[in-house]
């Protein structure tokens, strides 16, 4: 065995029965470490973490569901965010990998703006002009995605 297992709480548990239990014995006190284990990361993961239960009706469950999926998201993941949102007055984006894909493209086109810039190809004002109006393309894209109006429908 390597160093590191010998050394593991699993095999400090088991030092005593590995060297003279029958193997029933074994199994028997692998499934009590195993039990003790995981008993114990429970109570540590609850100590850190608050979890909630509610209960739903069919159609409520229907409706999340369907929300959840609208939003490329796990219905646990939905109901998380959008109380968030809700509590912070802001809404989910359906979809953050696209808006993140629009920020790299406006990203991109600032880098080839700067490629410009530098080699001259355009007059220094011209080129500003130009880095101004995709700044505000950009600040007026990401608005809308990341802050659109509301609509009182039901999806």
């Amino acid at each position: 065995m390597s160093k590191r297992a010998t050394q593991s709480s699993f095999h400090t548990y088991l030092d005593s029965i590995l060297s003279s239990g029958t193997d029933v014995d074994i199994a028997q006190a692998k499934k009590d470490f195993l039990r003790q284990y995981k008993a114990a990361w429970r109570k540590n993961y609850r100590k850190q973490k608050h979890s909630f239960t509610i209960a739903l009706t069919d159609k409520e469950e229907a409706v999340i569901a369907k929300n959840a999926q609208f939003h490329k998201r796990s219905r646990t993941a939905f109901i998380k965010e959008a109380a968030f949102a809700y509590t912070r007055l802001a809404f989910l984006v359906p979809n953050s990998q696209e808006l993140d894909e629009i920020r790299t493209l406006l990203a991109g086109l600032y880098a080839v703006l700067e490629k410009i810039k530098i080699a001259n190809v355009l007059p220094e004002a011209a080129a500003a002009f130009i880095v101004m109006k995709i700044a505000e393309v950009e600040e007026t894209i990401l608005n809308i995605c990341e802050h659109p109006k509301l609509m009182y429908r039901d999806r």
